[in-house]
């Protein structure tokens, strides 16, 4: 399986604009792993929430499934008690 494709939209609303720079670093090294492509973009205003989104989503066997299912929900969790509760995250079948 080819390497899952990650977008972290990360909100920083509530983050002072002087300490984004070091908040995204270190949000993007807390949550690295090495089997997935990962993108980590600020984002503010409008109503926007932190969200999770695979960018290749593609069919998947029932084991593959569970695997991408379980890696999700792992930086998902991870981020959670690193950062606070995330709003959204893009786990249906296809990704």
């Amino acid at each position: 399986m080819e390497k899952l494709i990650l977008v972290f939209y990360i909100d920083i609303g509530a983050i002072d604009s002087s300490d984004i720079y070091q908040f995204m670093k270190e949000v993007s090294e807390n949550l690295k792993d090495e089997e997935c492509k990962q993108f980590f973009i600020p984002i503010m205003g409008n109503g926007t929430k932190t969200k999770i989104e695979c960018l290749n989503p593609k069919l998947l066997s029932e084991n593959e499934y569970e695997d991408v299912r379980k890696k999700l929900e792992y930086i998902t969790n991870k981020y959670e008690e690193l950062y606070g509760k995330t709003t959204s995250t893009s786990q249906e079948k296809k990704c």
